[in-house]
């Protein structure tokens, strides 16, 4: 029997190749989102179509042979711009070298907040 956590990894990974955008939502502030603005990623409340649109993205596969979790989030208004951490920040930037294509990949992790969420962390111990 699968658990909370294989089904919810299931579903984001279904995603992956269908043609649906995502959002994500915060858990502890559920009015709020993961969002860009002027290439910066921070949580934002949705009140209008371009913070929605500034809050969508499609979930890509990372590709890493030895992480079949890691995913990237490619925006949806920005094709080809991908949200990456850099200096305990998020930004959202296209990806032209091997540090910024590990640095927009991020692994699915069982949730703190409960078996039915999902976390992101970054897959950086894939590299060393």
């Amino acid at each position: 029997m699968k658990n909370a956590i294989s089904i919810a990894m299931m579903a984001l990974f279904s995603l992956c190749c269908a043609a649906q955008n995502i959002s994500v939502q915060s858990i502890n502030y559920p009015t709020r989102y993961l969002r860009h603005s002027d290439s910066k990623g921070y949580l934002g409340e949705m009140l209008s179509d371009l913070d929605r649109q500034d809050a969508s993205f499609k979930l890509v596969n990372a590709g890493i042979p030895d992480c079949p979790n890691c995913i990237r989030f490619e925006s949806v208004n920005y094709p080809g711009q991908y949200l990456r951490h850099s200096n305990y920040l998020i930004w959202l930037s296209a990806l032209s070298s091997d540090l910024d294509y590990k640095d927009a990949s991020f692994r699915l992790v069982q949730g703190l907040a409960g078996t039915d969420r999902v976390q992101r962390t970054t897959h950086a111990d894939v590299f060393r």
